[in-house]
């Protein structure tokens, strides 16, 4: 019987023999070294996708075969505009491919970046069972937070890379006049277009070619994302020699804060040197050094369209010469004004509100002097009421005659007929009528041509088709 019960006693002392050390080839030894080799493939690893200025930035390691009390971090010295935030340490257990049972301790360590930018932070001293090792952390790149980003707008032109070098850098863009630019606007860290407008260059063509998926209203979510986004693409044509700027085009976008913001690309400038011969269809091969010969060449101009809508206003010339009394008579006293626009009615043109007058310019000239001596005097008696009265006086007449001055300064004609361009040559496919006898605001002349100003539309039209009111 004893014997019976000795041999029970060794088989189980034997069995929880075998069960202790299986245990102890699955737990690992508070003392045990790590390997050197072991040591080389740790690493603080980013735990997120993308990381923002002012916030907590997570890295994590994970130790093998070691409990959290035997495990310390320490953080060395950090790079300028970063700040050292916290760190945590927690034990761990999974099941490793092979099916083992894996221990060990999660570091968590927190960092906060203040600016922008690409960060490289020292390797992290880590001790573990009274041993020290440098364990290395993952490079990061630091966007702007979400909450405060504003949209940013940029470009790519489909063109030499010379061209697009020098809109990276920002440096003048050097292109023939007749040339194409090709350019696709692209828009940063926004989640819907609300509009997209533009500003037409004057002496260019400019067309837009295509409109972009973000344009149509549909947000991309709130989850952030640096891609560039395409917005629209455009195509610009200078037409003329000289110094230009890139053409204003301005986006209403909102952003990942919800707030909608107004943006436009950065200025750039273009230096547009004399066409090339052959750039464009040109019945005259010689071209002027300042403006397109092609153009501006009277041999492209033809009376036909001039001569035949001539005939529809039969009292074109009449027209003209009131408009001429009327710009030298004083309004209100003069019945020219009222001619005029009787005349205008009568052709079934629009009837325009009166016109720049050159004697009720010196009249008010005369006036605001007269109004200035007048208070000058009233404040050296010392009459102070009739003095700001005259001051208010003198101060209507000024703004008055700043007003009618500006008027005058603009050049203006009667539309003899024909059409109005978008580019200054008659074989241009994009044309637009306007009625004749319409009075028009030159804007500037070129060769034979003139670019005109005529109620919200700008174009060109043939010199001749202009009778200019003196």
């Amino acid at each position: 019987m004893e014997k019976s019960t000795a041999g029970s006693r060794k088989f189980a002392f034997g069995l929880l023999t075998l069960l202790l050390l299986e245990l102890a080839g699955n737990l690992p030894l508070a003392h045990a070294a790590l390997s050197w080799s072991y040591i080389q493939t740790l690493r603080f690893h980013k735990m997120d996708g993308y990381y923002f200025t002012m916030t907590d930035c997570a890295f994590t390691l994970d130790i093998e075969g070691c409990s959290p009390e035997t495990v310390l971090v320490y953080s060395n010295d950090v790079p300028q505009g970063v700040s050292f935030v916290s760190s945590r340490k927690e034990a761990f257990s999974r099941v490793s491919e092979d099916g083992r049972s894996v221990f060990g301790t999660h570091l968590i360590i927190w960092f906060r970046f203040e600016k922008t930018g690409s960060y490289q932070i020292r390797p992290l001293d880590v001790r573990v069972d009274g041993q020290y090792w440098q364990i290395p952390i993952d490079s990061v790149f630091v966007y702007e937070n979400p909450t405060s980003v504003r949209p940013i707008l940029s470009m790519k032109v489909d063109a030499p890379n010379n061209i697009q070098a020098a809109v990276n850098q920002n440096r003048p863009i050097n292109i023939n006049a007749g040339e194409h630019l090709t350019f696709t606007l692209y828009i940063q860290y926004a989640v819907q277009i609300v509009g997209v407008s533009w500003d037409i260059p004057e002496n260019s063509v400019f067309t837009h070619v295509h409109d972009f998926e973000i344009t149509q209203g549909k947000s991309r979510g709130t989850e952030f994302s640096p891609q560039l986004v395409p917005v629209a693409t455009f195509d610009w044509q200078p037409l003329i020699s000289g110094t230009y700027d890139w053409p204003r085009i301005d986006v209403v976008a909102t952003s990942y804060n919800g707030r909608r913001y107004s943006v436009a690309l950065p200025s750039y400038s273009l230096q547009v040197q004399p066409m090339k011969e052959g750039l464009l269809h040109v019945e005259n091969s010689q071209i002027d050094d300042s403006v397109l010969g092609y153009a501006f060449s009277r041999s492209n101009i033809s009376d036909m369209d001039i001569k035949e809508n001539q005939a529809e206003v039969r009292n074109l010339d009449e027209l003209l010469q009131l408009y001429k009394k009327e710009r030298h008579s004083l309004p209100l006293v003069s019945a020219a004004t009222k001619n005029r626009q009787e005349a205008e009615a009568k052709e079934g043109l629009v009837v325009n509100p009166i016109f720049p007058s050159v004697p009720l310019f010196i009249l008010l000239i005369v006036f605001a002097i007269f109004s200035l001596i007048l208070t000058i005097v009233f404040i050296f008696l010392k009459k102070n009421y009739f003095a700001i009265f005259s001051a208010i006086i003198c101060t209507v007449f000024i703004i008055s005659l700043s007003i009618e001055g500006f008027r005058l300064s603009f050049d203006y004609a009667l539309f003899a007929g024909g059409s109005i361009y978008r580019i200054p040559e008659t074989d241009s496919r994009t044309t637009i009528q306007i009625p004749v006898g319409s009075v028009i605001k030159i804007e500037r002349f070129a060769g034979d041509w003139i670019f005109i100003h005529y109620n919200e539309t700008y174009g060109w039209i043939p010199k001749d088709a202009a009778v200019i009111i003196e």
